[in-house]
């Protein structure tokens, strides 16, 4: 909140999801506190559900809170961190490309590990990370927390990708969010609206925020990962690219950055099986 609490900005959104039982009912309040000791001028509004809504529905419900209100924001969960120049970065490109319908997202991290090099402060990818975002009301309008056009997608096979493993790993994972095996996700539902409408993320050159939330309390991670506090740095000046064309060969280094392709296929179709057993079970 310190770093939110320097860039000052003029109307700070809050959303605020409900404890999953008593016990975390101070837990709620304790994080609500540290809003509400905001002390610069400016607008503070809020959106609490006083019920646990979960990630899947109180982060997509809260964003479309936000863009009732607004045309353009920065999105920050409880545990990024972000690098100061974060919020310059996100304010002069959502000018920049704001009416740019290629450019549906703006983010801030960056964990490809020096993998790829790129010359200009960023590049353009169909992957994305929400540690740390800013997107537009006229992209956020694609997003459909249930995917219901993936079975018709499916069908015609229009995405497309760089290889089978690839394939076949996003073809998984979209069937299990369609079917609620996944049941946790909304950023999912993100990316499969920026590929319906050939949407790309600018991804910063050096990582800009880096996420505190891996570890006992964690929501989606309770144990330590690769990406837990991957170092930030400074862009300086912005040099913009020339052409709002894709970097295929970081997207491939994306795809791998996140662990063994193979390993990565195996798990997810391994959970899908898993899911089918609980079922299967429960239904005897």
């Amino acid at each position: 909140m310190e770093r939110v609490a320097a860039a000052r900005p003029d109307r700070l959104l809050v959303v605020a999801d409900g404890p999953r039982d008593a016990s975390e009912s101070h837990l709620c309040e304790a994080a609500r506190d540290v809003v509400r000791r905001v002390s610069w001028p400016g607008e503070v509004l809020w959106n609490i559900s006083d019920s646990n809504l979960g990630a899947r529905y109180r982060v997509s419900s809260g964003i479309d809170w936000a863009f009732s209100l607004v045309e353009d924001a920065i999105i920050l969960e409880d545990d990024c961190l972000p690098e100061p120049s974060f919020f310059d970065f996100c304010v002069e490109l959502l000018d920049r490309y704001r009416d740019d319908e290629r450019v549906m997202q703006i983010g801030g991290s960056s964990l490809t590990g020096g993998r790829v090099a790129v010359e200009d402060s960023y590049y353009f990818s169909k992957y994305f990370h929400t540690w740390g975002w800013a997107t537009w009301r006229r992209a956020w309008r694609h997003f459909d927390v249930s995917l219901a056009r993936w079975p018709a997608i499916r069908e015609k096979g229009a995405f497309t990708f760089d290889d089978w493993v690839e394939k076949r790993f996003w073809t998984t994972v979209f069937d299990r969010v369609y079917d609620r095996d996944i049941n946790t996700s909304w950023d999912y539902q993100w990316m499969f609206a920026m590929w319906c409408h050939s949407g790309m993320s600018v991804v910063p050159r050096s990582n800009l925020v880096t996420n505190i939330g891996f570890g006992p309390g964690g929501t989606h991670y309770t144990k330590d990962h690769r990406f837990a506090r991957i170092s930030t740095g400074s862009l300086g000046t912005i040099v913009h690219p020339e052409a709002v064309i894709r970097n295929a060969a970081a997207d491939r280094a994306e795809f791998r950055a996140a662990g063994n392709r193979f390993e990565r296929l195996a798990r997810v179709k391994l959970g899908r099986w898993r899911r089918r057993l609980q079922r299967f079970r429960a239904q005897s």
